[in-house]
């Protein structure tokens, strides 16, 4: 009796399992995806961040070649766009050796000070594009 115990458990832990893993964790997030140009060009890589103005969960992704993609609950984001480059200046970090210094290469209100917004509309396309311009 005691295998038919076991095998009886082990099942109802996987009808568990799977009722949890067949569950969308992402709940109602949507694809959304576009581009970001910088002075009419491709961002070469990057990171673009959205914070949500009122509830849910931010959410962040690299910018590859221009084009980002990502999933987001519907609703109304402030975009941080950010692209970090090497400084030049040799850093020493006691852990990892030595690094190069990176710093911000994008103005501040496009990031730190972020004027984007962006919304995701629950039904139709999102394809949001950033239009950046470095002066």
């Amino acid at each position: 009796m005691r295998p038919s115990i076991c095998a009886a458990s082990l099942v109802g832990v996987a009808l568990v399992l799977l009722a949890v893993g067949g569950c969308d964790s992402t709940g109602s997030a949507i694809g959304v995806s576009g581009t970001v140009k910088l002075d009419d060009a491709p961002l070469p890589e990057g990171r673009i961040t959205i914070y949500p103005l009122e509830s849910g969960k931010p959410a962040a992704v690299d910018i590859v070649d221009g084009n980002y993609s990502m999933n987001a609950e519907p609703g109304d984001y402030k975009v941080e766009i950010s692209r970090m480059v090497e400084k030049g200046a040799a850093v020493t970090d006691s852990d990892y050796g030595i690094d190069k210094e990176l710093v911000e290469s994008l103005p501040k209100r496009y990031n730190a000070a972020s004027e984007l917004r962006m919304k995701v509309a629950a039904d139709g396309e999102n394809k949001i594009d950033f239009a950046l311009e470095s002066k």
